[in-house]
């Protein structure tokens, strides 16, 4: 081992070179240089995604595929970890630099800069939505993504084809007389579907989601049918927040809904997302 200031051979224990006086420049044992055969995994989707090469994953990088906060993994580490404190933890290209983009995720955090093709990627996998804030140097304030360039027809329309791929056109009739044949069990499914559909819309528009799907049949069920009031509630607050309108909607379904009446409330909401599946 030598001194990497003047070539001193050391013997490998000394901490400052007994020729120069120079700290030792200790090199990690093992480096993703050293390895360069490493397969890498990543985390899409709550599913594991590999094996890849470096370069593969600086391709899924670049395009916005992964970012910092994506959680890797090659065999020999003892735990997932974010891409940022990985050994893949690539650093600012020079068109981050110039076309770097921020956002502000569902919790509030500060993530950037990226580029436009990045955000692109964001956009397709739905980690941020048409009203999420977004800022960029040049901007006067954050401003929601729809009222910025990153908002256009090259962009995106990945996220409407997304959301219409997971939320299916119902037959209000058929929902109703499947639910009085069935002496209400399909109800219940029609339940667990709109809250499913509600979440992808939400989603899709940059909203966090409410309660999960199976939560919400499983609360109705335990307190006798009153969350389920609550449940008709929420939805017409979020298609309010959706639509950026507001009616009356909401008050409208907890009365349907006390009187008896929730599957008149379901066939108004399953007309509210057809019309948006049909769009």
């Amino acid at each position: 081992m030598k001194c990497t200031h003047c070539g001193h051979e050391l013997n490998g224990t000394e901490k400052f070179c007994p020729n120069c006086g120079q700290p030792v420049d200790i090199q990690p044992a093992e480096t993703i240089e050293a390895h360069p055969n490493i397969q890498w995994y990543f985390v899409e989707n709550n599913e594991s995604k590999g094996p890849f090469t470096e370069s593969q994953m600086k391709e899924f990088y670049d395009s916005g595929r992964i970012n910092d906060l994506t959680y890797v993994w090659h065999d020999g580490q003892s735990d997932w970890e974010s891409l940022k404190v990985s050994g893949l933890a690539f650093g600012e290209s020079q068109e981050t630099k110039v076309d770097g983009w921020y956002f502000i995720d569902l919790h509030q955090n500060q993530h950037g800069p990226y580029t436009k093709a990045q955000m692109n990627g964001f956009l397709a996998n739905n980690t941020i939505g048409a009203n999420t804030y977004v800022w960029r140097e040049g901007m006067a304030d954050w401003d929601t993504l729809n009222h910025t360039e990153l908002y256009s027809q090259s962009m995106y329309p990945q996220m409407q084809s997304n959301e219409s791929l997971f939320i299916k056109h119902r037959s209000i009739l058929s929902c109703i007389l499947l639910s009085i044949f069935t002496c209400g069990i399909y109800a219940i499914y029609w339940q667990y579907s709109i809250a499913r559909d509600m979440n992808t819309l939400l989603r899709s528009n940059g909203y966090p989601e409410d309660t999960s799907p199976a939560q919400v049949v499983i609360f109705s069920f335990i307190t006798l049918g009153i969350y389920g009031i609550y449940f008709l509630y929420k939805v017409a607050k979020n298609l309010n927040q959706i639509e950026d309108v507001y009616n009356n909607n909401a008050l409208l379904y907890v009365i349907l809904s006390i009187f008896g009446l929730s599957i008149v409330a379901y066939a108004i909401i399953q007309d509210n997302i057809n019309h948006r599946v049909d769009a």
